[in-house]
């Protein structure tokens, strides 16, 4: 009997992993434009692996996040990794929706594509910031010198993530920071060689979590100081009601979850260790004066719905954004 392979083995989106994904309607239409494709790289593109597992196609999946059961996999980031060895008759590609990330995206995409191959990619409406038109205009200029292409506007659509729908609730303005539901899709065929384009700076390293649905994300200060957490500037309580990048006080999170809440963080560190301590997979030292108030802490961390001593249900580890 052949296995269906489900997408509700992926934990709930986290903010920081601009994760946004396919409605099963869109990955349908994905993958039949890739029914004449018979080796495929999906780049961010976890949406589209198991329902390509299901019709028995070959495929290597690129995202920097381990997606459960999916056997051909690299979890690199492609805003600083090397390309992927190979020669793909087709890639998919779900950039971060921004310019920079796109074009490199695109770029590290080509290295691994075979003569006449083609590159589909996701491209942002126009309305979905103030500087969303002009940013594709460049986009259509430099692809133009290297590739033909067309477009399918309105192609695309995406299911609102679980932290979205908190910063919704909170945030009375939240349709002027959000204008967009549907994504465009890039059909592109290279006519030259096109060379593979700068790393893309990363500002911050992240202690990552994932916790059953739940993920967290911690900052990294290397302060080995006494923890202190506090409200972000913009925030409801705990809860961030903002989506864009553009929202004051952003750059405050320190400790964020995938259920939106935030606070600012100083002393990673001891709180690592703290938050290690909590889910049951270290012991603290003895001497733990240096640590501060640690029941203030995991009374913070009950109150975000964190679970205790659950050891055998968390996976850590490490991004940059």
């Amino acid at each position: 009997m052949k296995t269906n392979f489900s997408l509700n083995k992926r934990p709930d989106p986290h903010p920081l992993d601009n994760d946004w994904r396919f409605t099963s309607e869109t990955v349908e239409r994905i993958v039949g434009l890739l029914a004449d494709k018979d080796n495929i790289l999906l780049v961010g593109t976890p949406s589209l692996a198991y329902e390509l597992m299901n019709k028995g196609k070959e495929f290597t999946l690129v995202d920097r996040q381990l997606v459960a059961n999916v056997p051909f996999q690299f979890n690199v980031d492609v805003g600083v990794s090397k390309p992927i060895e190979g020669f793909y008759d087709a890639v998919v590609i779900d950039a971060p929706w921004y310019e920079e990330e796109t074009l490199r995206w695109i770029s590290w995409a080509s290295q691994s594509l075979a003569p006449e191959g083609t590159i589909f990619s996701t491209l942002w409406p126009e309305n979905t910031r103030p500087t969303a038109g002009d940013e594709r205009k460049k986009i259509f200029e430099w692809l133009r010198l290297w590739s033909s292409f067309d477009i399918k506007k309105n192609y695309l659509s995406y299911e609102q993530p679980y932290y979205e729908k908190v910063a919704e609730k909170y945030n009375p303005d939240f349709c002027d920071e959000k204008k967009w539901i549907y994504g465009d899709i890039l059909i592109l065929n290279p006519f030259r060689t096109l060379k593979l384009l700068p790393n893309i700076k990363r500002q911050y390293s992240w202690q990552r979590y994932v916790i059953g649905n739940m993920q967290l994300a911690v900052r990294e200060d290397s302060l080995d100081i006494v923890p202190n957490v506090a409200n972000v500037d913009g925030s409801d309580g705990w809860i961030w009601p903002h989506i864009s990048k553009r929202a004051p006080g952003r750059k405050q999170i320190g400790f964020w979850s995938s259920e939106n809440k935030v606070a600012t963080l100083s002393g990673s560190i001891k709180f690592v260790s703290i938050l290690d301590a909590y889910l049951g997979l270290e012991k603290l030292p003895q001497d733990i004066s240096s640590y501060g108030d640690i029941e203030s802490f995991e009374e913070l961390f009950s109150s975000w719905s964190i679970p205790r001593n659950c050891a055998d249900r968390v996976k850590k580890w490490k991004s940059q954004n």
